[in-house]
């Protein structure tokens, strides 16, 4: 069945029983209760490792999770900022629009006020305003009164004052 050098290799004898002046036979630790020791403890082992592995695993996982989503979360808040300030940004420039046509529309009032103001005081404009609104004439020489005959002008009132607003 065996041959004499497997035998002696595995601990069988030459008709197989298993023989006690064998390697394994002679070997503490591969008695019938050490191997399932042994076995016990190599699975803990391993046990513990793939534990201690998957707590590894697992706190970076968590801790990049974490690492991932805080990212996020900042991404946003900033994006938000960022709607928020161009909103604010198209709220005063429609502001600003709104002051430059009141401005235009105020510059616009103030040349036409000063335009008005120009026309008024000319001479022929208050001239004419004085005659036909308020009923002024010239003085007539013949009916003027001096007080004395020095201040007396040399030739019409109407025709001095019309030389003294004209020049």
């Amino acid at each position: 069945m065996y041959s004499e050098r497997y035998a002696s290799a595995v601990g069988y004898n030459s008709i197989g029983e298993f023989s006690s002046d064998s390697y394994f036979a002679r070997n503490p630790y591969f008695d019938e209760p050490n191997i399932k020791e042994c076995q016990k403890e190599r699975k803990e082992k391993a046990r513990k490792k793939q534990v201690d592995n998957i707590s590894k695993t697992t706190t970076y996982d968590i801790i990049h999770k974490g690492k991932i989503i805080l990212s996020f979360v900042i991404v946003g808040i900033i994006l938000i900022l960022v709607v928020f300030m161009s909103a604010y940004a198209a709220d005063i420039r429609n502001i600003n629009n709104e002051l430059e046509k009141e401005n235009i529309y105020l510059q616009s009032e103030i040349d036409s006020l000063n335009i008005k103001i120009g026309e008024a005081s000319k001479i022929e404009y208050i001239e004419d305003t004085a005659i036909n609104d308020l009923g002024m004439i010239y003085p007539d020489p013949s009916k003027c009164i001096y007080v004395s005959d020095d201040n007396m002008p040399s030739g019409s009132l109407a025709n001095l004052i019309k030389q003294e607003a004209y020049n």
